[in-house]
């Protein structure tokens, strides 16, 4: 079998045996991930990774965006299922729908963003005033990203609610770390404008893309489910 089941879909490529590793690849089942990485997705950081890294990252990249692609296509022909969904962007090319979750310092809409990054699918912004048309914050900076997942969703069907105030709510998870806690849509004002970000119990607040940085906010507001 050359495509990956979708029990090998939630597995590091380091768990599969070499036997299995190889079919796949003779398979193309490393493809969509190798050729993002081609395209210049997470570029900076890929060339210090050894060869068998860098097959775990096109797996884990190829997995994410086969994933984002079936959810996409099942929007596209069914329509909203549920009160939120997440659908593939590329560019500034912002799809009708997109949820708002806040405001440049120019007054520029900002939707919610996320892309899969270095292990983890990591949040963050979306605007068509954006170079690359999305970022995410992550170790320390503001990685920009071209092709990335936008959340659609019924605004009467989330709100925000204050940081302080989250009990008894139902956070919006929305992307997850490295290894595999869960992360939750976050807003902060900084510099004048409010931002969409990331937010955990551990990193103990909201953290933003801002200026070339990863930008910690310690009142922030977060999207719970009305």
């Amino acid at each position: 079998m050359a495509q990956p089941t979708s029990d090998e879909k939630n597995k590091s490529w380091h768990d599969l045996t070499p036997e299995r590793k190889k079919q796949l690849e003779m398979g193309g089942g490393l493809a969509a991930g190798a050729a993002l990485l081609g395209g210049g997705y997470m570029a900076f950081r890929h060339h210090q990774k050894s060869e068998e890294d860098k097959k775990a990252e096109a797996w884990a990249l190829s997995n994410w965006h086969e994933d984002a692609q079936q959810r996409t296509q099942q929007f596209n022909q069914q329509g909203p299922q549920a009160p939120f969904t997440w659908i593939l962007a590329e560019g500034t090319n912002i799809p009708q729908g997109a949820l708002e979750g806040g405001r440049d310092g120019d007054g520029s809409p900002l939707y919610i963003a996320r892309a899969y990054y270095e292990g983890g699918l990591h949040l963050g912004k979306a605007g068509r005033h954006l170079g690359k048309g999305a970022s995410i914050p992550y170790g320390g900076k503001e990685v920009e990203v071209e092709k990335y997942e936008i959340l659609l969703a019924d605004p009467n069907r989330v709100k925000w609610v204050d940081g302080n105030e989250l009990q008894g709510s139902n956070p919006v998870e929305g992307g997850k770390e490295q290894d595999g806690t869960p992360l939750y849509i976050g807003q902060a004002f900084y510099e004048n404008g409010t931002h969409p970000g990331k937010f955990s119990q551990r990193l103990g607040g909201t953290h933003i893309a801002w200026g070339g940085k990863e930008v910690a906010c310690d009142r922030y507001r977060i999207l719970v489910l009305n």
